[in-house]
């Protein structure tokens, strides 16, 4: 899945994902690919903009708005991110987010 293309398809979250909160951390899992996953704040903020259904531009623009980073260094790790969500199975490229 390519994330840097903002014009094209935004990424969203898969449809076999389930995710709640556990212990004050939110926590992702896919049950077709089995396993956990523990997000951090920024990780839990990103996630949390993909189920509001922003796209990558839209994600960093709420980043940016809630912490000291530049725009493109925000971007730059928000890619980075999603590519790892997509190499799990976690987001994947569509029109309609959950």
């Amino acid at each position: 899945m390519t994330v840097s293309n903002t014009r094209g398809a935004a990424p969203r979250i898969a449809d076999d994902v389930v995710y709640r909160e556990h212990e004050g951390a939110l926590v992702l899992t896919s049950l077709s690919a089995g396993g956990f996953l523990r997000l951090d704040d920024v990780g839990r903020e990103i996630w949390t903009a993909l189920a509001d259904g922003l796209d990558v531009d839209g994600i960093v623009a709420r980043l940016t708005a809630q912490y000291d980073v530049s725009a493109e260094a925000c971007r730059e790790d928000v890619e980075a991110f999603l590519a790892d969500l997509a190499g799990r199975g976690l987001v994947v490229s569509g029109e309609a987010v959950r």
